[in-house]
């Protein structure tokens, strides 16, 4: 009886000391190693990561040996306790020398999400720094605005580009006009642990929007204290985080002013008095192995202020060559406000099985107030004699005035919950979103030319144009998705396949989206440095507000705003497909991307962009497509630096109903806003030989001119801008604790590392053209006069970590 006592009492000790151990598996780019062996030493006890490279292993002893092997990489051994948090785990590449070959592990892409190491990001040479320095450097992203973060994808709007950071959907200012008000991302870069992108052909997961998807984690401090300071002509960034027992925090504080930057902005003389200001803070608390609560919370302030004085542009051609030249009175002030938070309660029943509760709260105060007044002159500047200049093409006055306020509240409650077997995961969501807008518009333009007027009315004093708007709007979102992946194992090869649905209902215009998206990704058994795949689906760009506002004439003969409650969300069928080449070259890895796609458009709701403010028309009348191809070389051309060149082409045309010429026959498809023809990107990273503290961080980019059209004209597409060509260069000197003997020296040793940067941007000063300003000549014609971005200049950086 003795033994069946002492059995018994084994048992309820061993069960006591079960508890529950998870992690993720990662090579050096933090890319995640599915089917990865995670065992426990001496027992057996064993599974394998999933396609996330997530593990769970229930263990019955206080300590024990845990083993993790994958192949291609070198196997990781370490002791783990009952008092070990959740594992990160970066295994080393390991390579296999069979005679003259050499075999490296390498992560194969199973769908159209790319995943963007953040240690590129930091010394990138870009003017608004952050994330989307890199992002705009990936296969089908166009952006020729350096001041702004935002990019146009394949062909599509500013809009239509999802941002996701902890799963939480990020908004952006809506009364943004021009890059120079934008201020900072909602990315802060100290606080980011991983990054991916997908620039079309995206799972249900994610995205009610139709081009492109930014998915951000935030990252969990693993030191007991840890943080970071920099410094640079542009702006300071603070971070603090820790860990203590299971409660971590992280802090991020930046600053930035565009001062420096805009004083070089085309031909401009004018003050800057820009202030862009935020804090985040990222809270984590285990509660226990099974639950765990997070607060992600966001507080931006943007102050813009900006008193022009005079301006002189020169354009056109050799025998062709204008001037334009203003004189300027009065300022404008912009302010944004926005708070932001999210707290989410997270729980894990079970080892495979994880379900969050994340509630969402969003609120921003918008105001814009200018009064501007102006007068101009266009001249001809005769050739051979540029002292000789002709006055008669033009000269008039203006007067801009506005008042304009835009509040948005937005609140959200949302179920995530996922399943993951051997086979394959399921995932599914469920959100109520509440959204309020308050909208007050009051903007006028009065224009005189030659002393008279325009319009000219004799019993009046009019304006050239104006709009008012005070309007109130609520409405209720409900989106739902499920999404299944599966994949296993043929006498072929590999197969990866994801399928799922996705449903919006906006109660505004009582519209239900109904989205379904499937992709496969095959992996040939005969071709092991191969990989295919392909996605379709059902895409719908969502309204939010902007797209809402139609415009009428009152009985005064005064533009009003009015919202289009009939409006429904442009839709598109999308087709990528793509194939990816691994190989070694230099006895290094490299991947060979290949992307074709195609997008057809119906209910286009049409718009025109000017600077980066999109102006929609409020109506849904017309259909248009996107066809084109993406090509992208990835690898290490210089050991240990990840480097890749990417180049597009697209064709994308849209047919807006009503459109006609002045004979009244239909224009059919046209350019659309966004449509480049082609994109260059380049990024490339270099080490000097023997100087391991030493690298050169290069970006290029090249893209063609887009299409535009007189304001009110349907020809939109009439003319075209010229291209768009920059490069950005910068050195970075850096320190690292246990690399650098220096840092060993007790004024440095609590420093993990120091590094000083010198960045040159706009390399070969080229004159790129943000947008047009179309004035009224004598002969009362139009001519568009380009407004130019920045040139040639300068900046220091200083980064301390510790």
């Amino acid at each position: 009886m003795k033994y069946y006592i002492a059995a018994i009492v084994t048992l309820i000790s061993q069960m006591a000391m079960a508890w529950t151990i998870s992690g993720r598996v990662t090579d050096k780019e933090n890319f995640p190693i599915s089917d990865a062996s995670v065992a426990l030493l001496g027992t057996t006890v064993g599974t394998l990561t999933d396609v996330d490279g997530r593990f769970s292993l229930d263990v019955k002893s206080d300590t024990a040996i845990m083993s993790v092997s994958m192949l291609g990489y070198t196997e990781e051994r370490f002791k783990i306790t009952n008092k070990s948090g959740y594992l990160r785990i970066r295994l080393k590449e390991d390579d296999i020398v069979l005679e003259d070959f050499t075999v490296e592990g390498q992560r194969k892409q199973s769908n159209t999400v790319v995943l963007i190491d953040v240690s590129n990001m930091r010394n990138v040479p870009t003017v608004t720094g952050g994330v989307e320095g890199l992002v705009k450097s990936q296969t089908g992203v166009v952006s020729t605005n350096e001041l702004s973060q935002q990019y146009s994808v394949r062909g599509g709007s500013y809009d239509e580009n999802s941002v996701y950071v902890n799963g939480i959907e990020i908004f952006r200012p809506q009364l943004v006009r021009s890059a120079q008000q934008e201020g900072l991302s909602f990315v802060n870069l100290d606080m980011v642990e991983s990054v991916e992108f997908s620039s079309g052909g995206f799972a249900s997961e994610v995205g009610d929007k139709m081009s492109s998807v930014l998915d951000i984690r935030y990252r969990k401090p693993e030191r007991k204290f840890e943080g970071s300071v920099s410094g640079s002509f542009l702006g300071a960034t603070a971070s603090l985080g820790s860990k203590t027992g299971k409660f971590t925090q992280l802090h991020g504080f930046r600053y930035k002013s565009s001062a420096y930057l805009l004083k070089n902005l085309g031909n401009d003389t004018a003050d800057y008095d820009t202030r862009f200001i935020d804090y985040q803070t990222y809270l984590t608390w285990e509660l226990s192995p099974k639950w765990e609560v997070a607060f992600l919370g966001n507080i931006a302030r943007n102050n813009y202020k900006y008193v022009p004085h005079a301006r002189e542009t020169s354009f056109g051609s050799v025998l062709d060559t204008k001037k334009f030249k203003v004189y300027y009175d009065g300022n404008e002030v912009d302010d944004y406000l926005s708070y932001f938070g999210n707290l989410s309660l997270n729980f894990k029943p079970r080892k495979n099985v994880t379900l969050s509760l994340l509630g969402n709260g969003y609120l921003s105060e918008e105001n814009v107030t200018y009064d501007i007044g102006g007068s101009y002159f266009l001249s001809d500047i005769v050739p051979d004699n540029v002292t000789n200049i002709d006055h008669s093409k033009g000269t008039a006055n203006y007067f801009e005035h506005a008042r304009n306020s835009l509040n948005t509240n937005i609140v959200s409650l949302t179920h995530l919950g996922e399943i993951r077997k051997k086979k394959n995961t399921i995932k599914w969501g469920l959100t109520l979103q509440k959204e309020k807008v308050t909208d007050k518009t009051e903007e006028w333009e009065m224009r005189d030319s030659s002393g008279y007027s325009q319009p000219l009315h004799s019993d009046c004093f009019p304006v050239y144009s104006n709009q008012y708007s005070d309007i109130d709007i609520k409405s209720t979102r409900f989106i739902s998705f499920m999404q299944n992946t599966l994949q296993g194992e043929t006498d072929k090869g590999r197969v990866i396949f994801t399928a799922g649905m996705r449903f919006n209902y906006w109660s505004f215009n009582d519209e239900l989206l109904v989205s379904p998206r499937a992709s496969v990704a095959f992996f040939p058994e005969k071709c092991p440095n191969w990989g295919f795949r392909w996605s379709v689906g059902r895409y719908f760009q969502s309204p939010f507000y902007k797209e809402l506002r139609d415009t009428f004439k009152n009985a005064n003969g005064d533009v009003e705003v009015r919202l289009n409650d009939t409006i429904k969300s442009p839709r598109s069928w999308q087709l990528v497909i793509g194939a990816d080449k691994y190989f070694t070259m230099w006895k290094r890895p490299f991947k060979f991307t290949y992307e074709i796609y195609g997008k057809y458009i119906d209910r286009i709701i049409p718009y025109t962009v000017d600077n980066v403010e999109i102006i929609y028309e409020g109506k849904n009348k017309g259909v248009g497509y996107v066809v084109g191809g993406d090509v992208k070389l990835f690898g290490e051309f210089v050991p240990g630096s990840d480097s890749w060149i990417s180049v597009g082409l697209l064709r994308a045309r849209e047919d807006i109903d009503g459109d006609v010429d002045r004979n009244g026959n239909p224009l059919g498809y046209m350019y659309t806003p966004n449509s480049r023809g082609y994109n260059v990107s380049l990024f490339f990273q270099d080490k000097f030989p023997n100087i391991d503290q030493l690298e050169v961080n290069l970006t290029l980019s090249f893209a063609g001119g887009f299409r535009y059209g007189k304001p009110g004209a349907a020809e939109r597409d009439l003319h075209k801008s010229e291209s768009y060509s920059r490069a950005d260069i910068g050195a970075t000197y850096s320190l690292i604790q246990g690399r650098d003997k220096v840092m060993s020296k007790p004024v440095l040793r609590r420093l993990r590392g120091v590094s000083l940067s010198f960045d040159c941007l706009n390399l070969f000063d080229y004159n790129n053209v943000s947008s047009y300003t179309w004035i009224t000549t004598a002969d009362n014609g139009k001519c568009p006069v380009p407004n130019y971005l920045t040139g040639r200049q300068f900046n220091l950086k200083l980064r301390v970590d510790f």
